[in-house]
């Protein structure tokens, strides 16, 4: 199969391999996209394929008509004319050139214009030349990867989703028929190709073009409605009407794994959830759900979408801070399509808002019958087919396309009476329209297709290859085994040192602790697809629980949200509970704002249960609870009496280069203070001097206190900080840590001095401060609701 997107989300790409598959068929699909996927039981190989656009110049328009890409059709074309030994070699030599000098011509938007204007002029030295797959860079740049690995795959039949990998099959076939291999085509139409104005006028005769010119190539079409089949076989003129496969949800749904979701998104059940889910392009009004929600102060509007910061998205949350809606507007990630029924059932609306564009006029968009089986009551837009279907069914409201003011009117009346358009959502309407029976007609395509098809065998090249990953146990033999019977927990790190490991310590007597980032990983096996396959498998295998911190995969090999979310996707469908857990490191000063704000809006995204180990987090991460960081605790002869009768010694594990280090170098040459200053100094290092120092001062040019000031506060010794009244109030304790800021430390260290007794009350209530919340008993308090009880974590994995 091939589909022009990252496959992850295409639930019709999804369900069509998994159904090809149960068939008896190997399946692999071939995507487009540089992170490879993780779908349970499809195959899927991601090439890249996006064209580099440059500036554009009169030579490289005239370069860019001789050029082509890697994987160019034309290139493929030209191998299936060559007949002689030196023809060859002139024309393998010549596509060799002609890549090279892609190079340079790039794509434009100058001569990509230029280009339309010419092909328009002389469609027949346009067919000649083989420039429509090139009119459009996403479908020239699918060429470049697509069709080498289709050719490498040696595949019998070829189901092309969408009409932008069907000159890549095309072409992919030319090559292996030559190689003396038959092959079928399947060309599957999700929409009406000449119906898709949103992507201009010039893009959209290329497409037209593109579809007219390749679908010849098909043995098959299928298309997703009775309507659109009809229109393909008189525009193309087929021979006979397409195979109509509806994009319906799976009958046999399971429940959801982890949370659904109103769960998720933390509303209870009185509060109005209106949801959308699926594709954002420009044919979805998704502007008008935030005016909406304007009109509509009650409601609150969820979004399930494939990624939390994409320009659409980010678009989106711009006019909901406008509109002050923001606290209102939800996104969410995707769910696998056999548990989205499930998930979206806690909704109370399904909203399909699209725009009037030809395209959708004539079929039903899948997410209408997700929301069907889901038995949501659903508000959409007047389009011919979806406004006569929910008006017959009188299972929703349709509204006037693009009218926000219409849409709130549809809103309001099925909220208004919700129990009559949920009785309207029967059983037998239900079943009608479920993906089972469309299953049977996809695979009785195939086997008429692959009947009489008697190719030779593979090479070792050929067939299902480089998509599914093996892990060897043998790379994380030594992470600790769960034991059989208690609660686990596993904590993928992407720093080993982090205040994470030092809960180990405190929690052993209710689960065994492991954690990711204590393995001798070398930096090449941390992003290994096979060391990460074999980590998730022990994972999967016996751990309750996994936290993922800052905001990063099991392993810390990425941040991007999409291989986020496929590794808790995978663990959640072992029964897994998943959490994050985030630092002060995360989100402080030196990370780009970029890089917070990707990991603030991921964790949002998500919907994980969020714990902070610094109290202040909990404002910058929403709904996030503080786990208070666990220290050791400090024996008897640690404490000491500090400031009797001498020059007080101060320890400093700052920077010298700091204001705060320069002040203490001043002071400590004028006899005021004994400086220790040691930077990068080493935890046991540090412990020595800790015992010898009356003062320690934390970094002061960030807020907060870490590890090491919770050491010098267990063994009693003064300690100046940073904190401020957010973190001081986010605590409901008094903190025995003197308040400073750089530029006032000097004055601070000479109050100590002329009052050390007020210093010495400071610090003697240190240890008693640690015992309450930092030796382990408050964490674990924090963390029972994520935990469980141990009764109930066993029967949950062993049900």
């Amino acid at each position: 199969m091939t589909v022009d997107n990252g496959v992850v989300g295409d639930s019709r790409v999804i369900k069509s391999a998994r159904s090809a598959r149960e068939a008896g068929y190997d399946v692999l699909v071939i995507g487009y996209g540089t992170s490879q996927p993780d779908i349970a039981g499809v195959d899927a190989l991601l090439v890249p394929g996006k064209p580099a656009q440059r500036e554009s110049s009169v030579l490289r328009w005239a370069l860019r008509n001789v050029a082509m890409d890697p994987g160019d059709i034309r290139a493929y074309r030209a191998r299936a004319r060559e007949q002689s030994a030196l023809r060859r070699v002139v024309s393998r030599a010549t596509v060799a050139a002609r890549w090279r000098l892609n190079r340079f011509a790039g794509y434009g938007p100058r001569e990509l214009d230029q280009t339309y204007r010419l092909a328009a002029k002389s469609q027949r030295l346009a067919d000649r030349w083989g420039v429509w797959e090139h009119l459009d860079p996403h479908v020239a740049g699918l060429n470049r990867g697509i069709v080498e690995a289709l050719v490498d795959a040696e595949p019998d039949i070829i189901h092309v989703h969408d009409y932008r990998t069907l000159p890549a099959a095309a072409a992919a076939r030319t090559e292996l028929e030559r190689r003396g291999r038959t092959v079928r085509i399947v060309y599957d139409a999700h929409e009406y190709v000449p119906g898709l104005n949103e992507i201009g006028e010039n893009r959209l005769r290329a497409a037209t073009m593109i579809e007219s010119r390749n679908i010849d190539v098909a043995d098959a079409v299928i298309s997703v409605s009775d309507a659109l089949a009809l229109r393909m076989q008189r525009d193309h003129g087929l021979p006979e009407v397409p195979t109509v496969v509806v994009n319906a949800p799976v009958a046999s749904s399971s429940r959801a794994p982890g949370r659904n979701l109103r769960q998720r998104l933390g509303l209870g059940d009185d509060v109005a959830l209106l949801v959308y889910s699926g594709s954002v392009g420009g044919s979805r009004a998704l502007t008008h759900l935030v005016d909406v929600m304007a009109m509509l102060p009650e409601v609150h509007v969820a979004l399930v979408v494939s990624h939390p910061t994409s320009n659409v998205m980010e678009a989106l949350k711009e006019r909901a801070t406008e509109r002050g809606v923001l606290d209102r507007f939800h996104l969410t990630r995707y769910v696998r399509p056999e548990h989205l029924v499930e998930f979206l059932s806690g909704a109370d609306i399904g909203l399909v808002p699209l725009r009037h564009t030809e395209n959708v006029q004539d079929s039903l968009p899948s997410k209408t019958y997700e929301f069907l089986a889901a038995g949501l009551p659903q508000v959409v837009s007047d389009q011919r087919e979806l406004a006569a279907f929910v008006k017959a069914t009188g299972i929703g409201e349709s509204f006037e396309a693009d009218s926000a003011d219409d849409m709130a009117r549809a809103v309001e009346a099925v909220l208004g009476d919700l129990q009559r358009y949920r009785a309207a959502i029967t059983e037998e309407l239900k079943s009608h329209w479920t993906w089972d029976a469309q299953a049977v007609k996809l695979v009785a395509v195939y086997d008429r297709l692959a009947t009489g098809l008697h190719n030779p065998p593979k090479t070792r090249a050929g067939g299902v290859h480089g998509a599914h990953v093996e892990g060897d146990p043998g790379q994380v033999s030594s992470f600790p085994t769960p034991p059989v019977g208690r609660p686990s927990l596993a904590v993928g790190a992407a720093d080993p040192g982090s205040p994470s490991a030092d809960w180990a310590a405190q929690l052993e007597n209710a689960m065994t602790f492991g954690r990711a980032g204590e393995l001798a990983i070398a930096d090449h096996e941390i992003g290994d697809p096979e060391f990460i396959e074999a980590l998730l498998s022990h994972l999967c295998g016996g751990f309750s629980h996994v936290l993922l911190e800052s905001g990063r995969t099991v392993t810390g090999a990425s941040t991007q949200p999409l291989s986020i979310g496929q590794q808790v996707e995978r663990l959640e469908e072992a029964g897994v509970l998943v959490g994050q857990v985030f630092h002060a490191d995360d989100l402080d000063e030196r990370n780009p704002p970029e890089r917070v704000y990707e990991i603030v809006e991921t964790a949002k995204w998500l919907g994980l249960p969020r714990f902070v180990t610094s109290p202040e987090l909990r404002a910058s991460i929403p709904g996030s609870i503080w786990v208070p960081m666990v220290v050791e605790p400090s024996s008897g002869t640690d404490r000491r009496a500090i400031l009797r009768d001498r020059v007080p010694v101060v320890l400093f594990a700052g920077s010298a280069g700091t204001e705060s280090g320069s002040t203490l170098r001043k002071l400590d040459e004028q006899g005021v203070i004994e400086l220790l200053l040691v930077e990068a100094a080493t935890a046991s290092t540090l412990a020595r001097l800790r015992r010898l120092a009356d003062v320690f001062v934390d970094d002061l040019d960030r807020q907060g206190y870490g590890l090491e000031a919770l050491e010098a506060l267990a063994a009693g010794t003064l300690v100046i900080g940073r904190l401020g009244d957010e973190i001081r109030g986010a605590i409901d304790d008094d903190v025995p840590i003197m308040e400073t800021v750089p530029c006032d430390l000097e004055s601070r260290i000479r109050e100590v001095v002329e009052e050390p007794e007020r210093a010495r009350q400071i610090a003697e209530k240190g240890p008693d401060f640690v015992k309450r919340w930092h030796l382990g008993d408050a964490t674990r308090s924090v963390l029972q609701a994520f935990f469980g009880t141990a009764e109930g974590l066993v029967d949950s994995k062993t049900a």
